[in-house]
């Protein structure tokens, strides 16, 4: 019985070295229709609020934030997001139903955050190989 146990543990111990990024640099990639709009590099200070606007769900232009600068009066056709502890999220949009605002923060390379009526695709990717396992069996 023991032996079952730490064999589970010692898998659960690789799985985790295995999906853990140490050594690789990770990126938030921000993308509308599957084109780049900007990469932010990823560490433990990485601070930075981007502004994405659109019209008509059409891509114009983003504008990076100063840390403690609020969204701007009077702007539609938005998405505020957040990069920030190793992670992303969107703190706010002005898109129907919000989903991606619901979505919360992610920090896994497997978890994109994703506003459909604008195209748009956040993902956390890295350079290390390692990164791409989604599961060990």
């Amino acid at each position: 019985m023991s032996f079952i146990i730490l064999f589970l543990l010692l898998g659960l111990f690789i799985f985790y070295k295995l999906s853990t990024n140490p050594d690789g640099e990770k990126y938030v990639e921000i993308r509308i229709k599957n084109e780049l709009i900007v990469a932010i590099k990823l560490t433990e200070r990485t601070n930075t609020k981007i502004l994405l606007l659109t019209k008509d769900n059409k891509y114009q232009e983003y504008k990076i934030l100063k840390p403690d600068e609020s969204l701007p009066e009077n702007v539609s056709g938005y998405d505020l997001l957040y990069i920030y502890n190793n992670g992303v999220e969107v703190l706010d949009a002005d898109c129907p139903l919000r989903i991606i605002v619901k979505q919360g923060f992610t920090k896994y390379a497997n978890i994109p955050l994703i506003c459909l009526p604008r195209s748009l695709v956040i993902t956390i990717n890295s350079n290390n190989l390692m990164s791409d396992i989604d599961v060990i069996a």
